[in-house]
């Protein structure tokens, strides 16, 4: 492959700078293709117009870079349009007391910004960009060391990034303002993403499985499922139950040690085969001690019938 040649603004030592602070991560040919992308924008890497972020770094076969625009970034792109007016009111937002916690400093509830556009008529034309905090807001599983397992798994708790916990209002501000831009301007900023918006993106997984992700958690969102959260029906018969994620593994445990035929024991793990499956890729640990929980109260119960019919 033929590297793209550096820009002829950048000196080779600006280009090494732009390397180890904006694409640190990258190999050669990611890095080739994050300089062509800001040629191509016209966006200056020397002033964190754009970074580079690679997901999965560590992994080959799902490793991916992705390009990322930071809001100075996406106003310079559609300055360029000649039709571009900011807005000059701040960010509207919408609290509610009762949100406020450890995930949400201040109890933001939606975030509103207002870009415009001058139409052929001369008149401005508002594009309001509005994101909520549930679906941008960087939340994070906790993870602290387990004793009984010997390593670091997930607490169940949900935790704020850090940039977020310390500038709630402005990282949502920028999300808000984000999806403006790429409302009002689809033919220069479309598929660009700010750097507050791409920190909830998983490092397990691809762009287009977080979108994936995305469109499921809007699913349960309809039918009141709150994400993190696993349907399971405990009785067969009975109404699905939401179960934090957190409280899974104790709850299908307390199920599995009061089962007492072996029929009962298979019906619950077969009518709720789907969620035990999501649970196990979110925790490969807890749900190979369910697996082996199941197992072993099988074993019980068969051995037990075969106590009583001896």
């Amino acid at each position: 492959m033929t590297a793209l040649q550096p820009s002829r603004h950048f000196t080779p030592s600006q280009m090494d700078i732009i390397r180890k602070t904006c694409a640190p991560k990258t190999n050669d040919n990611e890095f080739n293709y994050f300089v062509g992308v800001a040629q191509s924008l016209g966006l200056n890497p020397l002033q964190r117009q754009i970074l580079a972020n690679v997901y999965n770094a560590s992994k080959p076969d799902k490793r991916n870079v992705v390009i990322i625009v930071e809001i100075g970034g996406l106003r310079a792109i559609a300055s360029r349009a000649g039709d571009y007016f900011p807005d000059d009111e701040d960010p509207v937002y919408t609290y509610d007391e009762s949100k406020v916690g450890p995930t949400n400093p201040k109890g933001i509830v939606k975030c509103s910004v207002n870009a415009f556009k001058l139409l052929p008529n001369g008149n401005l034309h508002r594009v309001r960009g509005t994101v909520e905090w549930d679906e941008f807001a960087a939340i994070e599983d906790e993870w602290a060391w387990n004793e009984q397992k010997g390593k670091r798994l997930p607490t169940g708790q949900k935790t704020l990034s850090s940039t977020w916990a310390k500038m709630p209002a402005h990282m949502i501000a920028k999300c808000a303002e984000a999806h403006a831009l790429r409302k009002g301007w689809p033919e220069q900023v479309s598929g660009l993403y700010e750097h507050a918006e791409a920190t909830n993106f998983d490092d397990d997984m691809l762009p287009t499985e977080v979108l994936e992700q995305k469109a499921a958690d809007d699913r349960q969102r309809a039918i009141g499922v709150t994400k993190g959260e696993y349907m399971l029906q405990f009785e067969d018969g009975s109404e699905l139950v939401p179960v934090p994620f957190g409280e899974v593994h104790g709850r299908c445990m307390d199920y599995i040690r009061g089962v007492d035929t072996v029929m009962d024991l298979l019906d619950f793990k077969a009518r709720n085969k789907f969620s035990f499956q999501r649970y196990w890729a979110q925790d490969k640990a807890a749900g190979l001690d369910l697996n082996r929980a199941f197992e072993k109260r099988q074993a019980d119960i068969e051995t037990a019938a075969e106590v009583v019919a001896a």
